[in-house]
């Protein structure tokens, strides 16, 4: 790019009106600070001095407004300490016009170089420069030069003061970020049901990349709704793509197709909210566990696919309805209920299968075959206990939940889970095929061909 295009579109760019949410409460909090500090100025030191902290508080004020991932008290305490070293430099040098013009000169280049680090530095240079012309005109000798100093530096220690006291939307512009992350990935989708070869504008995804690099002491405050939608983003994007592209997904044409449409039509709408957002973060984590669960429920690795699948469609229709604390709890009884109802709708012979072939799969481990094998056992003798004891033996004894938690999923008393518990650990115990040893469910994890118990 050459510098006359550059520059045109840096003056393009520099006129474009950008449509922004408002934060008239950040413009008020900003407002009360330089109040603050002039106020106490003026009464203590006079109109001078309160001249050059309203200066320190304002620039930080302005650097707070900007759109930055870094906390925003670290932005007002850097533009008041680079304004407060900037006048007491220039006034130093004030005397000697060489000097000062060298400094202004070094002062100038710099403030060039951190537009390169981003629009928020850029502007806090820059203005420091603009500012600094003024502030070094106001002290009269090198003590109060360096008071001046000083109070410039307390007027964007009061604004950092006042960001932490008071915040303000503290995780707005990483929220902002994810939000349109997701927007982009639902525009995406719609335009798949479409175009199956349909462009992706990376920009947004890059921007929640960079608004997810917190610093260590920001990701323990960081907010849970934060951290997995935006690498679940990232995930799903090629998943899409190539669920699409007839070269590799469905065929271009027929009942395939159409069901393509309707899983981005549906990826479309999960993206599209921040509620969807939250619990698609949350599908995503809970999946593998609920996943094993209903394997041992069903007794078949793809149908406790599709109970899962189910489930979570039922518990999204109602996710907004749900308390938070009692989601867990919904989670658990929604598949137990699903597997129930599914087995009164239709009888059908059950398949115990195994995702890989004993004799084809290669493992280093050389207990490997002996593991499937026990697995084979433990699901043929689940399958003998009616539905009601096998449930409470995966929950009491794989989920690792209370006898009071079993009852509470299963909506009955804790008398009758205890009576299942014990009909169930009767009935594994006779079991022919486990009688020769001790059940595996009290045994150690299973390994699965796939790195976690069936």
């Amino acid at each position: 790019m050459s510098w006359l295009r550059a520059l045109r579109e840096t003056a393009r760019s520099g006129l474009a009106v950008e449509r922004r949410r408002l934060s008239p409460l950040a413009a008020a909090r900003g407002a009360l600070g330089l109040a603050l500090v002039i106020g106490f100025s003026l009464a203590v030191f006079g109109p001078v001095v309160a001249a050059s902290s309203a200066f320190g508080a304002f620039q930080a004020a302005i650097a707070t407004f900007q759109r930055s991932w870094r906390p925003r008290p670290t932005l007002a305490l850097a533009s008041g300490g680079s304004l407060a070293v900037s006048t007491f430099l220039g006034y130093l040098v004030g005397s000697r016009t060489a000097l000062f013009l060298a400094l202004l000169l070094l002062w100038t280049f710099l403030s060039g170089l951190a537009w390169a680090a981003g629009p928020t530095a850029g502007l806090i240079a820059s203005s420091n420069v603009a500012i600094m012309l003024v502030t070094v005109t106001l002290p009269t000798s090198v003590a109060t030069a360096a008071g001046h100093a000083a109070m410039i530096f307390a007027g964007g220690a009061v604004q950092a003061a006042l960001v932490v006291l008071l915040p303000v939307r503290p995780w707005g512009a990483q929220r902002d970020a994810l939000a349109d992350a997701l927007a982009a990935e639902a525009d995406y989708a719609r335009r798949l049901r479409h175009d199956p070869v349909a462009p992706f504008d990376p920009v947004p995804l890059m921007t929640a990349r960079s608004a997810a690099a917190v610093t260590p002491r920001q990701a323990r405050r960081r907010p849970a709704e934060l951290h997995g939608p935006r690498r679940l983003a990232e995930r799903i994007r090629p998943v899409l793509a190539s669920l699409a592209d007839p070269a590799v997904g469905a065929p271009a044409e027929g009942p395939q197709r159409d069901r393509v449409r309707e899983l981005l039509a549906a990826a479309a709408e999960v993206h599209d909210t921040g509620d969807d957002a939250d619990f698609a973060a949350f599908a995503s984590a809970a999946w593998p566990r609920l996943v094993r669960t209903a394997q041992l429920l069903t007794g078949d690795f793809h149908e406790a696919e599709d109970l899962v699948q189910t489930t979570l469609a039922k518990v999204y229709a109602r996710w907004r309805k749900v308390p938070r604390a009692e989601i867990d709890l919904y989670v658990r009884r929604a598949p137990v209920n699903n597997n129930n109802l599914s087995r009164l709708r239709r009888r059908r012979v059950a398949h115990l299968l195994v995702p890989v072939l004993p004799e084809t799969a290669r493992h280093r481990d050389a207990g490997h075959a002996e593991g499937v094998e026990e697995r084979a056992v433990l699901f043929e003798a689940l399958a003998d206990l009616s539905i009601r004891q096998r449930t409470v033996m995966v929950l009491r004894y794989w989920d690792d939940l209370t006898e009071q938690e079993i009852a509470d999923v299963l909506q009955c008393s804790l008398g009758t889970v205890k009576t299942h518990a014990r009909r169930g650990l009767a009935a594994l115990r006779a079991h022919p095929r486990l009688a020769s040893g001790p059940p595996p469910l009290s045994g150690p994890p299973l390994r699965t061909p796939y790195g976690a118990r069936p």
